[in-house]
This record gives structure tokens, C-alpha cells and sequence, in this order.
């Protein structure tokens, strides 16, 4: 696969001018990252099962970690570039989608 590279200065234009669903992410360390919180500790459970469906169906999987009380932390990269691509972009915004869909919100990303 070939893979278009995203630079910080690069997604926040993108985010900032056309991309809604990109709000919720921030660049960090070569990454985009995102806490999406839910009612619940299930429901956040919930929310990572459908995060890991949507991944297999991209073939592109990011970490996602499940915090108590019912957050949902989402880190997207490109392993093969060492950085963020235009890949990591798209499951992004697939992932504000489900989020969304299940009801949650978006919380800044500590330490972003």
C-alpha cells in the first residue's frame, strides 16, 4: 500500500477547514490521538469493539486503551512510516463517526 504522509502543520489545516469529524484529534508524537467518553465503563467497552471492527475493515489498527470511569483513548499511526498518513486521517474520522453514533463525547487530549 502506498501511503501519503500528514504533517502536524498539514492535519490542523485540514482539520480546521474542512473536517468536523477530525475535531476531537490532536497530533501527538507522530500520531493523532483522541479520548472519547462514554456513560459507562461498558459502554466504552462497547464503543472499543466497534472502533476494533471498523480497524480490521480498514486493515489499519490503532491502540485503544479503555479508562475508567468510561473513557475511550485512541491513538491512529502509520507504523510503516513511522508518522501519520492520510490512512490514519480517514479511520479517524470513521472513528468520530461511531463515536458519535453511540452517543459519546470528545475530550481534549491531556498533555496534547
Amino acid at each position: 500500500m502506498r501511503y501519503t504522509p500528514i504533517d502536524e502543520a498539514a492535519f490542523t489545516r485540514q482539520r480546521a477547514l474542512s473536517e468536523p469529524l477530525l475535531e476531537p484529534w490532536e497530533y501527538v508524537d507522530q500520531a493523532l490521538r483522541a479520548d472519547f467518553a462514554t456513560r459507562s465503563f461498558t459502554e466504552a467497552g462497547r464503543l472499543a469493539a466497534e472502533i476494533s471492527l471498523a480497524a480490521d475493515a480498514a486493515d489499519h489498527h490503532p491502540d485503544i486503551d479503555v479508562r475508567y470511569p468510561g473513557v475511550v483513548r485512541v491513538v491512529i499511526t502509520t507504523h510503516a512510516t513511522g508518522g501519520v498518513t492520510e490512512h490514519d486521517v480517514r479511520l479517524a474520522a470513521t472513528i468520530t463517526q461511531l463515536a458519535a453514533s453511540l452517543a459519546t463525547t470528545s475530550e481534549p487530549a491531556p498533555g496534547a
